[in-house]
């Protein structure tokens, strides 16, 4: 009986010490996380239930709020400490507690980018919890190369951009959220970035590369040719990663020169052997792999781009269409040539002949009446796009249909033009400098927009617009 009695209490010790060890197990068993480890005020908590069995979830966050979710949520409004309890299948052995220390909200200064970049907008905010629907006032402070496009130092949200780049910046934010105070800075890089770009040569020998923006004017960096390539320049044609510059000197320094954009080296294509007013290269196109050009007598010569310093001795030594043999075409004071849709456009004393190279291939001259008869066209460009014809008269910059129709005067100008379909633009030059206009979208040509200033390099013999970001 008495060994009966013990061996009953030893059975009741081991089965308490089992349940006790199974409770312990079951209890280690409930656990979680959360993220961030340091939380603020008005910051979501993401809590990470690493319990590994259970039904019910029992959560209490220590300020009254609760939740059943398995991996809850949760934003506290005001800083503190907070215990929060989970419990598992309303077992009291299955709970946890750790305790959260909320900190007070932190105020920031969010951007629209994590790379700044010249002259590419920035949107600014301030970025700060308000549970209490405080009164709130800004004022920011910038650099002095930003410009503000959008909103006033005053405003929650700012859209700024950098005229200058490879420098570094600091917007800064006082921000006051009822009696409260708080200096926000953010520092960055401002860094450089490729565009499209705008080529101008000028009478003084010059020549020009200067960037085009959305938000602003880039500085015009002269590029390294020298003054002897640019005697005479009527036309700059760029293709890709070159550039065609046509010098019209009738003497022998009169020709065509390559420049590549991406080296800045320049070769010869083809130039004059004597000199002779038949030679001279005044307008050009290029298309279909061939560049044309024009001479003082207005006939079009052509040669494949590809073509490396050839030499030009004789006048009928690349023809490609004789201006006299063109019914009714009597040439201008100016030479220069535009093509589009296999259809060359080229100026007479009054209006603009048409000819396509089947006409000049059939030996055929052609018979078409020229259009926009009424004014004598010293240059000519064609928006492809809109179908629309910009030329040069009488010391005006106008705008046609592609047929002729609608003929509008728009502003005045002292020759040159370079049409940007990248950008919208037509761009020309005036006794100031440079400026520009939207190009036209109207059926009838109306418009009541005002030319915009790019520029205030005066003298400029030739535009072109690259449309190769570099």
């Amino acid at each position: 009986m008495i060994l009966y009695n013990y061996m009953k209490a030893v059975s009741k010790y081991i089965l308490f010490a089992l349940c006790m060890v199974l409770c312990a197990c079951n209890n280690d068993d409930v656990d979680f996380t959360y993220s961030p480890a340091t939380p603020h005020a008005g910051q979501r908590i993401v809590f990470n239930n690493l319990t590994g069995e259970g039904e019910d979830w029992a959560w209490n966050f220590g300020d009254g709020t609760e939740s059943t979710s398995k991996y809850p949520t949760k934003v506290y409004s005001d800083p503190g400490t907070y215990v929060v309890t989970l419990n598992v299948d309303k077992k009291k052995w299955l709970t946890v507690s750790k305790t959260i220390t909320v900190l007070d909200t932190v105020p920031t200064i969010a951007m629209s980018t994590d790379s700044v970049c010249y002259y590419q907008a920035v949107e600014f905010s301030a970025d700060f919890f308000n549970p209490y629907s405080l009164a709130v006032s800004y004022r920011w402070t910038l650099p002095e190369y930003a410009v503000l496009q959008e909103g006033e130092l005053t405003d929650g949200k700012l859209t700024v951009y950098f005229t200058e780049y490879n420098v570094d910046a600091t917007v800064m934010l006082y921000l006051t959220v009822g009696d409260k105070t708080d200096t926000l800075q953010t520092a960055f890089r401002v860094h450089d970035t490729p565009a499209t770009g705008l080529l101008f040569a000028t009478a003084g020998k010059q020549l020009y590369r200067q960037r085009l923006y959305d938000y602003g004017v880039d500085r015009a960096n002269r590029l390294p040719v020298d003054a002897q390539y640019l005697t005479g320049v009527a036309a700059l044609l760029p293709k890709e990663d070159e550039l065609f510059i046509l010098n019209a000197d009738p003497t022998e320094k009169g020709a065509v020169y390559k420049m590549d954009l991406a080296t800045q080296q320049l070769t010869t294509v083809i130039r004059n052997s004597v000199a002779d007013n038949a030679f001279g290269y005044y307008g050009g196109t290029i298309a279909g792999g061939y560049l044309y050009w024009t001479n003082a007598a207005h006939n079009i010569y052509r040669i494949p781009l590809t073509a490396d310093n050839l030499q030009w001795d004789a006048d009928e030594k690349y023809l490609y269409a004789a201006a006299l043999a063109l019914t009714g075409f009597l040439p201008g004071e100016s030479a220069d040539v535009a093509q589009y849709a296999q259809t060359f456009f080229c100026p007479a004393t009054k209006g603009i002949y048409l000819f396509t190279e089947q006409d000049i291939a059939s030996g055929v001259a052609p018979q078409t009446a020229a259009i926009l008869q009424d004014y004598a066209v010293s240059a000519i460009g064609i928006d492809a796009i809109a179908r629309k014809i910009y030329f040069v008269a009488d010391g005006q910059l106008w705008v046609s249909n592609i047929n002729g129709a609608y003929p509008k005067a728009l502003t005045a100008t002292t020759g040159m033009m370079a049409i940007d379909n990248t950008g919208n633009r037509i761009y020309f030059s005036d006794a100031e400098g440079i400026s520009y206009l939207p190009l036209m979208q109207s059926p009838n040509n109306n418009t009541a927009m005002k030319a915009t200033r790019f520029n205030s390099i005066t003298d400029i013999v030739a535009l072109a617009v690259d449309n190769k970001k570099r």
